[in-house]
């Protein structure tokens, strides 16, 4: 039986993501590495680093000597997307906390690579770091699309959004299946799972009950969502979310599983407009990841400046993240749309779903310890949410988030963050 494990020093953080097969088999970041991935950064990879918590001014000493590294980083989305902005503010931090040495050139709407070929791209060199996705490449990774199987509870834009994300982020890495597969595709992972916004179910028509919904068809992202969307009539549908407006517009899917603010970025509130929401729904990961082997290259002050500033990526995506989803329910009630819960049959009908991927998950054997894993990540999601409720960040259902967002939009995020640093990052720091 594998030891669930916590790594420290160099190890690989690993987290959970939803795919398999069947139930039971389940942005793009990219660094091109300009100037500074061999020679003499290459030999001070084992140099000297510097403390946990080390200060701005700490920091660009410890640079004074370091090469200039340059990395090229890419979104999928357009500038204003809420994705890029947290890039941009990551760039901005490890460029200033660098004394100029670490520079990122953003490129936009997946220029370098598509998303299916993110992955292939930091194998072979063309990108440094990006977000990708396993759920295109369930052979590949067969270990990080089971644990995407077990992952449930994203149930309010808030605190559910917290607990879902933090959760998988804080367990992950203790299964060390998951690090061996990315190690051998080439990937070192820096955010198991990367911030994602809350995911409903938008539809042409209103399909919230199993009588409306029997006979429609949905776009998914993963075999959980298939099975979700199963429950309770309806046939799965598979397409990158770029095809999805032309797909509701010409009516060949009915629904799309997706995040409401991600609607609005693609501009298809106007054509779904019936949004269903339920508790202890799944949702589907993607992970943050960089090129392993030119994550080796870099001097250890390079990497643990990479990782320490991940804590200015997280809140920057946060707020935009909450930021977004505030104007999309606006938006959608300017265009006549409304968001309500699944019918109380619907729910029923979800609730099997759950215990199937457990027991399709368990069968997988795609990690040794199959009960730990599903524990450690329930066991987590409480802590997570009680961190968020000790956070004042509780209690505020998707009905009522438009105007508690009005109110708070300058919440203070200090709290979630501090625990991300200590719960998340510190454990796994480089060198630490």
């Amino acid at each position: 039986m594998t030891t669930m494990r916590k790594g420290g020093g160099g190890r690989r953080r690993s987290r959970l993501l939803v795919a398999g097969a069947s139930v039971a088999g389940l942005l793009v970041l990219a660094a091109c590495g300009g100037g500074s991935g061999s020679g003499s950064n290459e030999e001070k990879a084992e140099s000297k680093g510097v403390q946990v918590g080390a200060t701005k001014d700490a920091y660009i000493a410890a640079f004074a000597d370091v090469d200039p590294v340059q990395l090229t980083a890419q979104s999928i989305n357009a500038p204003e997307h809420y994705y890029s902005q947290g890039l941009q503010a990551y760039a901005d931090a490890l460029k200033e906390w660098s004394g100029g040495k670490i520079t990122v050139n953003l490129q936009f709407a997946a220029a370098v690579a598509p998303p299916a070929e993110a992955d292939a791209a930091l194998a072979d060199g063309r990108l440094d770091i990006a977000a990708f996705f396993p759920s295109y490449a369930t052979q590949k990774y067969p270990v990080y699309n089971g644990l995407n199987t077990i992952g449930f509870g994203m149930d309010d834009p808030l605190a559910g959004l917290l607990a879902w994300d933090l959760s998988l982020n804080d367990s992950l890495a203790a299964i060390p299946e998951l690090q061996e597969e990315m190690k051998k595709q080439g990937i070192h992972l820096l955010l198991p799972s990367n911030l994602s916004d809350v995911t409903a179910m938008g539809c042409t028509s209103d399909r919230s009950s199993p009588a409306k919904a029997k006979g429609g068809i949905a776009r998914t992202a993963g075999v959980l969502e298939n099975a979700y969307i199963e429950a309770i009539g309806m046939s799965p549908a598979s397409m990158p979310f770029t095809e999805v407006f032309e797909a509701l517009q010409r009516g060949t899917v009915d629904c799309t599983l997706t995040a409401l603010a991600q609607a609005k970025a693609s501009g298809y509130l106007d054509i779904a407009k019936f949004w269903a929401v339920g508790k202890d729904r799944p949702a589907v990961m993607h992970p943050l990841a960089f090129s392993e082997a030119r994550w080796k290259s870099l001097p250890l002050v390079a990497q643990q400046l990479l990782w320490d500033r991940l804590d200015v990526l997280y809140e920057a995506q946060l707020r935009s993240v909450l930021a977004a989803t505030s104007d999309a329910l606006k938006g959608l009630g300017a265009a006549g749309g409304t968001v309500s819960s699944f019918s109380e049959d619907a729910v029923a009908a979800f609730q099997p779903v759950k215990q199937q991927a457990y027991d399709a998950f368990k069968a997988s054997g795609v990690v040794a310890d199959t009960d730990g894993a599903i524990k450690l990540v329930q066991d987590n999601r409480d802590k997570w949410l009680g961190i968020a409720s000790g956070a004042g960040l509780s209690g505020v259902e998707f009905e009522q988030f438009a105007g508690w967002y009005a109110e708070h939009n300058d919440v203070d995020l200090a709290p979630v963050v501090e625990q991300v640093r200590a719960n998340i990052l510190a454990p796994l720091r480089p060198g630490a």
